[in-house]
């Protein structure tokens, strides 16, 4: 179900870039193909549960101008463990999901 509801969020989003988003044990991965640009061009920021990402560059002989995109965070997620890399013209993003909670027996001491 919260695959189903990111996944809607992410496809109403603008089609400006090409993006990707793909759920691996519970991990969701987003990638954005953004060609030419450097990680310091980046901002990537999360607030309230609204994941937000701009850039922009003039002199990018790929994609000039500038981008922002938000993206609604699934539920159950860990906006403070999402970590961010750039290879290759493709920025990658790994949102994962909060531990689960395991059935256990409490013992009264």
């Amino acid at each position: 179900m919260l695959y189903n509801t990111f996944m809607s969020d992410f496809l109403k989003t603008p089609r400006t870039l090409y993006k990707t988003l793909r759920l691996d044990d519970g991990t969701y991965e987003l990638n954005i193909a953004a060609p030419g640009f450097d990680k310091k061009d980046f901002d990537i920021s999360v607030k309230e549960d609204v994941l937000s990402l701009e850039f922009s560059s003039e002199d990018n002989p790929f994609l000039k101008g500038s981008f922002k995109e938000s993206f609604q965070l699934p539920r159950g997620s860990f906006s403070d463990k999402i970590t961010a890399s750039y290879d290759k013209g493709i920025l990658s993003l790994k949102i994962p999901p909060k531990e689960k909670i395991v059935n256990k027996k409490i013992k009264i001491s």
